[in-house]
């Protein structure tokens, strides 16, 4: 079977057309179901043992608006955007890892046995182990972040990445466990590593974001609209000027 040696003419479209939109039109609400589909295709983005250990937070309202704002340092394009997602990589994931695998075992794609097989060595790896659960919370957090914004830009959505927020009043801001760090979380080996968690990105949209993003839908695109907030981040809005569990703000 000959392998193809170039992607498909709509993933690198998708790829190579995004950009950062750092300004966004306000007043441009998403539908539910937009933000629905992006978080649904981000939660298709890979982790360790299929973990799954992330998080989304939407961020819609005006009140959670100004709350993530005032933790973000005042950043405008947060109330601007239709929509900023926190997305947040789960600690302890280990201890669910037979309850993600379910569906692969009634779906028979995995044999009993072999789930097995996964929780015994994940929870040998990872119980007692914060530095690696806190590592693999940040990829899987990074990873369904990026692949949000992809989705984004699939659907006509501009997006920008954004960093910059006070951590622990992020986490007091909404409710967040110690066990759901943001993916930006500053790195302190055995000193308070479940208690800072941190926004690596944020993603807003116009027309459709641990962390947080922005997205925002580009001049003359067809588009629904909608917002949330992530532990990366992610902010979005259905106009521009030129991050499998969800919680809607």
């Amino acid at each position: 079977m000959r392998v193809p040696t170039v992607m498909t003419n709509s993933i690198q479209h998708v790829i190579e057309s995004r950009t950062s939109v750092n300004a966004f039109l306000p007043d441009r609400p998403l539908a539910e179901g937009v933000i629905e589909s992006l978080i649904s295709q981000a939660t298709k983005a890979p982790s360790a043992y299929n973990l799954q250990n992330w998080r989304f937070i939407a961020v819609r309202s005006p009140d959670a608006k100004a709350r993530l704002e005032s933790a973000a340092y005042g950043q405008r394009k947060i109330v601007d955007a239709s929509v900023a997602f926190v997305i947040c990589g789960t600690l302890e994931a280990y201890s669910q890892l037979a309850s993600a695998l379910r569906p692969s075992v009634d779906a028979r794609i995995m044999e009993p046995r072999t789930v097995d097989g996964w929780v015994a060595q994940a929870t040998a790896t990872h119980e007692g182990n914060p530095v690696l659960q806190r590592d693999e919370a940040v990829r899987s957090a990074s990873l369904a972040a990026m692949t949000l914004m992809l989705a984004a830009q699939g659907m006509g959505l501009g997006s920008c990445a954004m960093s910059g927020f006070d951590a622990r009043q992020v986490s007091r801001a909404f409710g967040l466990d110690a066990t759901d760090p943001t993916v930006n979380s500053p790195y302190r080996p055995n000193a308070g590593l479940r208690r800072s968690p941190a926004l690596v990105r944020y993603w807003s949209m116009n027309t459709l974001r641990p962390a947080g993003v922005t997205l925002h839908i580009k001049p003359g695109m067809a588009v629904s609209r909608n917002s949330t907030a992530c532990a990366w981040g992610c902010a979005a809005s259905t106009g521009q000027q030129r991050g499998r569990r969800a919680r809607f703000g």
